[in-house]
């Protein structure tokens, strides 16, 4: 079972204001235990600066001044959480150059594809002609030509769709 140390990566506190229009927000880049940390550190502040000026009794205006303070600190939560979030970019970077690699492959295979289609328009149109057919034409040729062209045709598309499919997959 996880705990809350083990998911949290960052948390933002929300301090309500005495008139509730007042309210603060404070970011802590660490993980559980590092909020903890600095949220007793700023809750011991305040609370010794509370007696002194009636203006901070509500804890606002030291939590903002030990806000830049926090953020420049670093600590084992904080490496932890940059090191994971590099890994993550180095995942989705790699994913992503995967994808465009087949993506690419994709678009060759397309090319290749409206190529062939193309020749085999040729050679049905030319097929088509009567000179073909008379002796010594080259109607042999052409059938031996378009066979082969459309063997081409179906091993690049059933590699298209391969392709493809696993293009469109999450």
């Amino acid at each position: 079972m996880l705990t809350v140390s083990q998911l949290v990566t960052s948390v933002l506190h929300i301090t309500a204001g005495a008139n509730r229009t007042s309210s603060k927000l404070t970011f802590y880049p660490g993980d559980y235990d590092y909020y903890l940390d600095k949220s007793k550190a700023t809750s011991a502040r305040t609370a010794l600066t509370a007696g002194r000026d009636a203006p901070e009794s509500n804890g606002l205006a030291a939590t903002s001044k030990l806000q830049p303070g926090i953020r420049k600190q670093t600590g084992p939560g904080l490496r932890k959480q940059k090191m994971q979030k590099r890994l993550e970019a180095d995942s989705r970077n790699a994913i992503g150059k995967a994808r465009r690699e087949k993506e690419k492959r994709v678009h060759e295979l397309e090319t290749k594809i409206a190529a062939l289609e193309g020749q085999q328009r040729e050679l049905a149109a030319a097929l088509e002609n009567p000179a073909a057919y008379t002796p010594g034409g080259y109607a042999t040729a052409i059938n031996r030509d378009l066979s082969a062209l459309s063997h081409d045709l179906a091993r690049l598309t059933a590699e298209w769709e391969s392709v493809t499919a696993t293009v469109s997959a999450p």
